[in-house]
C-alpha cells in the first residue's frame, strides 16, 4: 500500500517539478510614446526582476570561472613544479648509472689489465723454468 503511494505521490509531484523548470513565456507590453517606453507597472518590475536575476546568475559564474581560473592555475604549477622534479631525479638516475658504467668499465680494464700482466709473468717464469 506504501509502495503504491508513493509511486502516486510521485506522478503528482514530477509535474510539479517540471513546471518549476521550465521557462513561463511572459510577454510584456512595450509602447513608444512621445519617445519614451511605457510598460505596465508589473512588468516594470518583472523586468527589473528577470535583470537582477541575471546579474547575481552572472556575478556567481564570474566568480565560480574565477575560482576556475585560480584551481587551474594552482594545478598548473602544481604539474610543472612536479614535472621539474621528475626531470631532476631522471638526470640524477642518468648520472648515477653512466658513474657506475663507467666504473665497471674501470674494473673491467682492471682485470683485463691484471690478467695480462700475470698471462705475461706466467709465459716468462715458464721461459725461464725450461
Amino acid at each position: 500500500m506504501r509502495k503504491k503511494l508513493k509511486y502516486l505521490l510521485s506522478l503528482l509531484l514530477l509535474p510539479m517539478l517540471l513546471m518549476m523548470y521550465l521557462p513561463v513565456p511572459v510577454e510584456a507590453k512595450v509602447e513608444a510614446q512621445n519617445n519614451k517606453i511605457v510598460m505596465d507597472v508589473q512588468d516594470a518590475i518583472d523586468l527589473y526582476r528577470y535583470i537582477a536575476q541575471l546579474e547575481a546568475e552572472n556575478k556567481a559564474l564570474k566568480e565560480g570561472l574565477q575560482r576556475e581560473r585560480e584551481a587551474t592555475d594552482n594545478y598548473i604549477s602544481n604539474t610543472s613544479s612536479l614535472i621539474d622534479k621528475y626531470e631532476r631525479e631522471r638526470t640524477e638516475w642518468q648520472k648515477l648509472e653512466q658513474s657506475m658504467n663507467d666504473e665497471l668499465a674501470s674494473e673491467r680494464a682492471s682485470k683485463y689489465k691484471t690478467a695480462g700482466v700475470a698471462l705475461i709473468l706466467g709465459a716468462l717464469i715458464g721461459a725461464a723454468v725450461d
